[in-house]
């Protein structure tokens, strides 16, 4: 079978620059198969347009409070705009009667913008695998996660000669196993076990009025899990 969908929604806030535009479409495609194979493709785009009032002051300092004063915004030429889109695909594959393989990957990407100098993009990529074996009694999980996120950062603004670039990398990684001993229809006990690991590179680009540095970190971690 296969699915669209299309979405728009707008409102105009409550006060100056303060409302939003949004619209978004997404579609996908699954097919299953007599020996309960299937696999499946979807996708996705929005765009988001909003404004950035800023904060909100007395329209003559000093004269009376500010609950009787009028508030304007800050500035009213700011705003912000988001642009996502993502595919996935994914499938399982029967393997007789008991075993099944299923696998899952997605690309995912979001671009923004903000105050006519913050852009930045952020790339996430995913990637799951699992084997399962199933009986009347017993059931057993065993697999794999992974996750990349990759960001790039544009930070600087030429009208205060302030900020910088920024390059940020993280990724994450899981093996898992899993037994469930079904007691019957309504009970049943499990054990497992989880390790997780990290590693993260953080690297900014300083393009303040000193001149151009850059700062390099890393960092890396590790995890158990069991039940």
């Amino acid at each position: 079978f296969y699915f669209a969908d299309f979405d728009f929604g707008r409102g105009d806030g409550w006060r100056e620059n303060s409302g939003y535009e949004i619209w978004s479409l997404k579609g996908g495609l699954k097919q299953r198969f007599d020996d309960g194979s299937w696999w499946a493709v979807k996708s996705f785009y929005s765009n988001t347009g909003y404004g950035l009032p800023g904060g909100i002051y007395m329209q003559v300092p000093g004269a009376g409070g500010w609950k009787s004063r009028a508030r304007k915004a800050d500035d009213g030429s700011s705003h912000a705009r988001n642009d996502v889109y993502g595919v996935s695909l994914s499938g399982m594959l029967a393997l007789g009667d008991e075993q099944s393989l299923t696998a899952d990957f997605a690309f995912r990407e979001r671009q923004s913008e903000s105050y006519d100098y913050l852009r930045y993009d952020v790339f996430t990529l995913v990637g799951k695998l699992k084997y399962a074996w199933e009986t009347d009694a017993n059931r057993f999980d065993l697999g794999t996660d992974l996750k990349l996120d990759v960001m790039d950062v544009n930070g600087f603004d030429p009208k205060t000669v302030s900020g910088g670039d920024n390059d940020f990398q993280r990724f994450c990684g899981a093996l898992f196993a899993r037994d469930e001993v079904k007691l019957g229809d309504a009970w049943s006990i499990f054990a497992g076990a989880r390790g997780e690991w990290w590693w993260n590179t953080d690297e900014f680009d300083d393009h303040m009025r000193r001149g151009t540095e850059s700062a390099p970190y890393r960092l890396g971690a590790a995890a158990r899990h069991g039940t």
